[in-house]
């Protein structure tokens, strides 16, 4: 079966005590399964080192280094975590990623945060534009700010990846201009938010995530096993054939990485 499909997970948190238990056997399980590549990101300095540690011995993870909004909770110096960050980069090659990075004003509740947030996240942002890195985007209720951002450094949309995006019609329709790739989750099965991203982004910029671990409404926990799942879901949503919805998938993330459709994992 592994030889035939090629699934992607765009956003998994592959350093979870969940998934670290049995990691040979999610590795083994998840290859079998025709898992090709998975865009593991962080949350912490901690974990960026951790993801980049697992991926030198698994070629289907891509790290991803950063700070999720979540975890910005005091004012920093821009410069000395750019430079932090881009001393990560330069002494481990395998860093193709920024994220899980961007802004959150709805979970944070703390208004106090969110200039601390912008800072971050604009720091983070030059990091990915400087060294042609993938923006893996966190973006809740603050639409119109990280926007701002990505424009006025001049991040190109076609290496941004919006993560799980749900935003209103209006900021829906903002977003879609600016023309980066959108990430979708198993929560398209319920959320009507989320279905209305995955009806309305163009189909050669659509991407599939679990956002492994989260717990979903469903029941559900994220993991590289949902992805057939979410196709199914993305199918029916786009009226069109699984396979053709799978093989579109396949070769947008293959577009993103700019790598040739059978140089991944295979």
């Amino acid at each position: 079966m592994a030889d035939s499909e090629k699934f992607i997970d765009s956003h998994c948190h592959l350093p979870k005590n969940r998934f670290l238990r049995e990691w040979d056997q999610n590795i083994q399980k998840w290859r079998k399964m025709g898992i090709k590549a998975i865009i593991g990101v962080s949350m912490t300095k901690n974990e960026s080192l951790r993801i980049i540690e697992l991926a030198r011995n698994e070629d289907i993870i891509i790290p991803a280094i950063g700070i999720h909004p979540w975890k910005v909770k005091k004012d920093i110096d821009a410069n000395s975590l750019y430079d932090e960050y881009a001393k990560i980069i330069k002494n481990h090659p395998n860093v193709a990623a920024i994220g899980e990075v961007g802004l959150d004003y709805r979970f944070v509740e703390k208004i106090e945060r969110y200039p601390f947030q912008r800072k971050v996240f604009e720091t983070f942002s030059m990091l990915a534009r400087d060294f042609q890195l993938i923006l893996n985007i966190h973006c809740v209720n603050a639409t119109k700010d990280l926007l701002e951002i990505l424009r006025k450094n001049n991040i190109p949309a076609k290496q941004c990846i919006f993560h799980w995006y749900s935003g209103t019609e209006e900021e829906l329709q903002e977003v879609l201009r600016f023309g980066p790739y959108f990430s979708i989750t198993p929560a398209v099965e319920y959320s009507k938010t989320h279905q209305n991203t995955a009806r309305q982004a163009p189909l050669n910029k659509i991407l599939t995530e679990s956002d492994g671990d989260v717990k979903y409404k469903n029941g559900t926990r994220g993991s590289p096993e949902s992805i057939p799942q979410v196709i199914k879901n993305l199918a029916t949503i786009r009226e069109t054939d699984i396979e053709e919805m799978k093989a579109q998938i396949w070769s947008n993330f293959c577009k993103l990485f700019s790598k040739k459709e059978d140089g991944l994992s295979t």
